[in-house]
């Protein structure tokens, strides 16, 4: 076989786009049979094992489900955190957006602990202004966040908005039941100064172009 790593690049992406589009222990165990019988047919015919396109395709199914099981195993894990009066403290990790259909902030925070539990990972917090006494402006990346609240799995009503968090590896949303406790840290990290320059190169191009010139060369530049 001339491309090896081309038909496992392959294998790979195929079996897990069926892995996401069916999400089905027959699925997987139906791919997971399929890679044994291919094992043993290389180990059969002398043919195939010079060839190495049945062994080769075997490793992607193989490493296609180890790579799903895998993340679909944090995310269970991950999402079995959520409850109501659930305590919460984590970092800022994205800055704060408004939604006018909600009339609500959001921001992306790094959580360090869900409850009692040591938990990394990424969660969309909803805060208001009004009733959370935050002032948005002023949240930077690298800010400490507590604060106690319910903590839910993010599209739980609606199958494309969980597609579009999982892909970013956010699974849980929350918001506060008591104000939110903030708290400037002792340093910054590298995000904050990124994040800082990506915000001078954005207002710098919003200053000297036009809204939609401007948005084209935030989004390549930054």
């Amino acid at each position: 076989m001339k491309r090896p790593l081309a038909c496992f690049g392959f294998t790979l992406f195929t079996v897990l786009l069926c892995l996401n589009l069916f999400e089905s222990t027959a699925v997987s165990v139906s791919l997971l049979s399929l890679g044994a019988v291919l094992f043993i047919l290389s180990l059969i015919f002398k043919k195939s094992r010079q060839t190495l396109t049945v062994p080769t395709v075997f490793c992607g199914i193989v490493v296609a489900c180890l790579l799903f099981f895998g993340f679909q195993n944090n995310y269970e894990k991950t999402i079995a955190h959520t409850g109501d009066g659930v305590p919460v403290s984590g970092v800022i990790a994205e800055r704060p957006t408004f939604s006018r259909e909600n009339c609500r902030y959001y921001c992306v925070i790094k959580t360090e602990t869900i409850g009692d539990s040591k938990v990394k990972t990424k969660m969309r917090l909803s805060f208001s202004e009004t009733y959370d006494g935050i002032n948005p402006s002023e949240l930077e990346i690298g800010d400490a966040v507590n604060f106690s609240g319910t903590v839910y799995k993010i599209g739980t009503y609606s199958d494309s908005t969980r597609y579009n968090f999982k892909s970013c590896g956010i699974y849980l949303g929350a918001y506060s039941i008591e104000k939110l406790e903030t708290e400037k840290p002792s340093y910054r990290g590298a995000d904050y100064y990124i994040d800082l320059f990506r915000q001078k190169i954005s207002s710098a191009l919003m200053h000297d172009f036009d809204n939609e010139n401007a948005s084209l060369l935030v989004a390549l530049l930054t």
